[in-house]
């Protein structure tokens, strides 16, 4: 049987501009590169595309690299902490090679939505390899019975 998540990670992505970051989307997985701070548009945009990828197959991964982002904004962050998804997100995020400043604004951004009103946010997962990534999407399709 073939590995999905290492198939689809051996692809050539049809990368998609988005402001100064990038992405594509493959199967369920929607795999956003950053490059520069994450502006409030830049996060509306990955929420939209997770939405609309989980509305076409019932769940999103999302792989957000980070290794080139420089920070992420005031008014991103009260975005990030007050956005109720719609649908709620079913799958994992994995959050790709960030620094330790990085995941302290995530870590962060994670808590204060829980706080306010979505008990249910998933937990973000951090690696420092695509590979890792692709194996924790593997291991969450499998929990959620879709492997």
């Amino acid at each position: 049987m073939i590995d999905p998540s290492a198939q689809a990670a051996q692809q050539t992505p049809h990368w998609q501009s988005s402001g100064e970051h990038r992405f594509y989307l493959r199967g369920d997985v929607l795999y956003w590169q950053c490059h520069g701070p994450m502006q409030l548009k830049d996060v509306m945009a990955v929420f939209e595309q997770r939405a609309a990828l989980q509305r076409q197959h019932g769940r999103v991964f999302l792989l957000f690299d980070a290794h080139a982002m420089a920070g992420i904004p005031p008014e991103s962050r009260k975005y990030a902490i007050q956005f109720k998804p719609d649908p709620p997100i079913q799958g994992a995020i994995v959050v790709l090679g960030a620094s330790l400043i990085a995941r302290t604004a995530v870590s962060l951004i994670v808590a204060a939505a829980r706080l306010l009103g979505r008990p249910n946010m998933k937990t973000v997962f951090y690696v420092d390899d695509e590979a890792a990534a692709w194996a924790i999407f593997d291991r969450e399709r499998t929990a959620m019975g879709t492997g």
